[in-house]
């Protein structure tokens, strides 16, 4: 894993995956003309999306965020082939979020608590 995203993963905490019942962690880096370090997972509790893709954007120390929905079986075998592709793409696009932001971005995009503090909700 890259140090970028040990770096990530160390930011948003153990607690974080866990409140969001992340499971299927993984990894990447885009190709192009700005290869970009990627992590994805799948969360649980949520009706709007199911997988969450964060970014690390080198060039600004920042943060972009894609929020995805998979179709379902079903969806899909009734889809032409061409509109499948398009069942892949992100419901949801955020770029330039810092890392302060990450948590609450993520919260009230998902509707889903990922820490246990409440200071800042009821404040």
């Amino acid at each position: 894993m890259p140090e970028t995203l040990q770096i990530l993963v160390q930011q948003l905490g153990r607690m974080f995956f866990a409140m969001l019942g992340a499971y299927n962690l993984s990894f990447g880096k885009t190709t192009g003309e700005y290869p970009t370090d990627y992590i994805q997972f799948k969360i649980k509790g949520c009706r709007t999306y199911d997988t969450i893709r964060i970014y690390y954007m080198a060039g600004s120390d920042t943060y972009k965020i894609e929020f995805y929905k998979s179709p379902t079986l079903k969806q899909l075998t009734s889809l032409d082939k061409k509109d499948i592709e398009t069942c892949f793409e992100p419901l949801k696009v955020l770029q330039n979020i810092h890392c302060e932001d990450l948590h609450e971005v993520i919260e009230n995009h998902t509707g889903l608590y990922v820490r246990m503090s409440t200071k800042q909700r009821f404040a």
